[in-house]
Order: structure tokens, then C-alpha cells, then sequence
């Protein structure tokens, strides 16, 4: 079995990954994922093409999800992060905003709009407002990206991460 050292805790790990993208067109077949360490939680993102294996610590500046988040919501996330790692740059951010529904259902709060939805949290206190203005902004740009009304910039992406992070941790996380 593969062995590997995370580079933010030095705790050697076998071998974890799930694959973001597989493009068996490109020559070279360029694979790309993210590796998540078993002890931290870090996740290093990385391409292999031709048996060569490239490791790009550090990518992910928008902090992690605190441990109080539901499993559940945590994959959503990682499925949005999956999507920034292998440039599907409007699944990012559509599937960001269906991290805070995601997040809000699991609070308890479901059957609405997502609008809706996130005014509820505010209004019971489960959101405080600069985390309920960050919601309004992820689902008005999550509904933009999902109807194809605006193209997404790549270097705006990490901030959006940055918003779904700290509304899950804020829901979940007091």
C-alpha cells in the first residue's frame, strides 16, 4: 500500500483519495483529486498524467469545515471543491449553494425556498448577520451560475468557498 506524509501535520497516511476529474481524451490521461489527511482533515489537491503524480499543497486558502459540520454537508463541500480543483468553475459555486441548503436542512430548517430558508435561520438566531448576508450572496451567485446568467471568475471562487465555510461552521459550530 502506497504510504504518504501529509505536508501540514507530517502524519504518514495510506494512500486516501477520491478523483475529481478523469480525461481519457488528453494525452497523457490527466488525472486530477484532492487528498484529504486522515489525522488534520488538510486536503492537498493533485494531478497525475503519465504515471507521474504533481502535489499542489496549500491550494485551499479558504479554511475547512469545523468537525460539528454533518458528514453529509461535508461532502457537498468537497464535491465543491472538486469542482475549483478541476477548473468547473459554475459547479463550484451551484454546488456551494446547495452546501448551505444542505447545511440549513440538516439545522432543520426545510420545505421552503432556499431564500426562505435562510431568512428562517437569521430569524431564530442560527445566523448571525454578516453570515446571513454571505447566504443571500452564495444563493443569488449559486442561482446566477445554475441559469447560466453570469459567467463565474475563477479567482472569485476561493471567496465563495471562504462564505460556505463560515456559514456551516457558524450553523453548526456554536
Amino acid at each position: 500500500m502506497t504510504k504518504l506524509v501529509c505536508d501540514h501535520c507530517g502524519h504518514e497516511l495510506e494512500l486516501r483519495y477520491r478523483i475529481t476529474s478523469y480525461f481519457p481524451d488528453d494525452p497523457g490521461d490527466l488525472i486530477t483529486g484532492v487528498l484529504t489527511c486522515t489525522r488534520c482533515q488538510q486536503k492537498t489537491t493533485f494531478g497525475m498524467k503519465d504515471n507521474a503524480v504533481n502535489f499542489y499543497p496549500g491550494k485551499a486558502s479558504y479554511g475547512q469545515l469545523d468537525s460539528r459540520v454533518p458528514a453529509l454537508v461535508g461532502e457537498v463541500f468537497l464535491d465543491a471543491e472538486m469542482c475549483f480543483f478541476s477548473s468547473g468553475f459554475q459547479g463550484a459555486v451551484a454546488i456551494s449553494r446547495a452546501c448551505v441548503e444542505e447545511g440549513l436542512e440538516q439545522k432543520g430548517y426545510s420545505g421552503k425556498k432556499l431564500e426562505l430558508l435562510i431568512n428562517d435561520a437569521h430569524a431564530a438566531g442560527d445566523l448571525d448577520q454578516t453570515n446571513y448576508m454571505l447566504a443571500h450572496g452564495s444563493r443569488l451567485v449559486g442561482n446566477a451560475a445554475l441559469h447560466r446568467a453570469k459567467s463565474i471568475e475563477s479567482s472569485n471562487i476561493p471567496a465563495l468557498l471562504s462564505a460556505t465555510v463560515s456559514i456551516c461552521n457558524y450553523l453548526f459550530g456554536r
